[in-house]
């Protein structure tokens, strides 16, 4: 394998660990978020209040999935890429096909 095209590779593995990073972090919720309510919801808990959390919750959800998924995407292109240089034969093994030489 050719310097180039390990020092392509090691960029690839780069940028994926920290795509996937990236989309973790936005998809895992914030602690602190709605500290506030939630705890005014169980002091005085009903049926409204918790209707209006669970519908929070999902919109939060849905905003982070929407928000991370652009990233997930890149990563899994990133991720061909990377496959894709693997199962590339060498350049050296090329020329000397064309050339005839062993």
């Amino acid at each position: 394998m050719g310097e180039t095209k390990r020092a392509h590779l090691a960029i690839l593995y780069i940028l994926e660990v920290a795509t996937i990073l990236v989309a973790i972090l936005l998809v895992v919720p914030s602690l602190d978020h709605d500290r506030r309510e939630r705890m005014e919801s169980f002091l005085h808990p009903s049926v409204e209040n918790t209707r209006v959390l669970d519908a929070k919750d999902r919109h939060d959800f849905l905003f982070r999935l929407a928000n991370a998924s652009p990233f997930a995407i890149v990563a899994l292109l990133i991720a061909f890429r990377i496959r894709s240089l693997h199962d590339a034969p060498p350049q050296d093994k090329l020329q000397n096909e064309k050339t005839g030489s062993a």
